[in-house]
């Protein structure tokens, strides 16, 4: 399973509905939705049998304001994946960027689990966090990680 988790400003809600934007221009069904959590499936294709993404809205106790995002995402029916959650991942955490950021499209084509182990790091002011670069937030303190 592949997971990465953002912090993003807004309401629960409207990262769902973000969420679900982002599952249908994917053509991911949704097979199940709650107020702070949606689950989607992926199509079944030659290298998959189809993939479980999942979001998940957290509120932040730390930085009132900012929801933790969680994005999921594991194999259902196979033990190897091939890499599609990492690509499923970094395609749902990309299309919330650019929905709840107001972002203009980053052309980010899927990455590989090589793609993803290998990026770089930087460290939370407050805390000492590692985290990854392209995270705006710590994933422990919630602060702003610039």
């Amino acid at each position: 399973m592949k997971t990465l988790t953002e912090g993003f400003a807004g309401q629960p809600f409207s990262v769902i509905s973000a969420a679900k934007e982002v599952a249908a221009t994917r053509g991911w069904k949704v097979a199940s939705e709650t107020g702070s959590e949606l689950e989607v499936r992926t199509k079944i294709s030659g290298r998959s049998w189809g993939e479980s993404v999942k979001v998940r809205v957290d509120s932040n106790q730390l930085n009132p304001g900012v929801l933790m995002v969680t994005v999921s995402s594991s194999a259902r029916f196979q033990v190897y994946d091939w890499g599609k959650s990492t690509d499923n991942v970094a395609l749902m955490m990309d299309g919330l960027r650019q929905r709840l950021q107001g972002a203009q499209p980053s052309m980010v084509q899927p990455q590989t689990q090589a793609a993803v182990q290998s990026q770089t790091f930087k460290f939370c002011a407050n805390c000492g966090n590692k985290i990854p670069i392209a995270m705006q937030f710590c994933t422990r303190s919630g602060q702003r990680a610039d």
